[in-house]
């Protein structure tokens, strides 16, 4: 098994590289432009905020408990080749027998995504952590066996084949 260490993950229509200080200031950008999109996660709305979830971020990381990146691409492919090419590198090369993805429970669009590459509910845990409106957050946590990932990666492929619409 390859270790979990900082690397960049290149495909046709996203380009993920380690998270690091340098992104800081194209975060800032987002943060503070439209929050529309924020309603179900927690997401710093200030500098101090951005740096501290940098520093936890980067702090997980050195733990090898997660791997995280910045996104440096948009097109409409760009959210299923980022899980494909995320889930290829955990299962293909790291070669870990389940991988963990989680979600605000209330957020339908972002857990009928992960259900439709294949993941299964393995259930909700409530109040796990604060949520964006200040209250507690309950989590749908899913997962997907290197067993189930050959077929989850044929849809996915196929998927990104049709230009990311969803199959007739």
């Amino acid at each position: 098994m390859e270790p979990v260490a900082p690397l960049t993950l290149q495909g046709q229509h996203v380009w993920l590289e380690p998270l690091g200080p340098t992104h800081l200031d194209g975060l800032q950008a987002v943060i503070e432009g439209p929050r529309d999109t924020f309603g179900l996660t927690p997401v710093p709305r200030t500098r101090t905020e951005l740096d501290a979830y940098l520093a936890t971020a980067l702090e997980d990381q050195t733990r090898t408990v997660a791997l995280p990146f910045a996104t440096l691409d948009q097109r409409t492919a760009i959210n299923t080749e980022a899980k494909r090419l995320m889930l290829a590198h955990a299962f293909e090369r790291w070669e870990v027998y389940r991988v963990t993805l989680k979600t605000d429970a209330r957020n339908v669009r972002s857990r009928n995504a992960i259900e439709r590459i294949g993941c299964k509910l393995d259930g909700l845990v409530r109040a796990h952590s604060p949520a964006a409106d200040g209250g507690p957050r309950d989590v749908a946590l899913y997962s997907m066996l290197a067993r189930e990932w050959p077929d989850a990666r044929d849809r996915l492929d196929a998927r990104l084949a049709r230009g990311n619409r969803p199959a007739t």
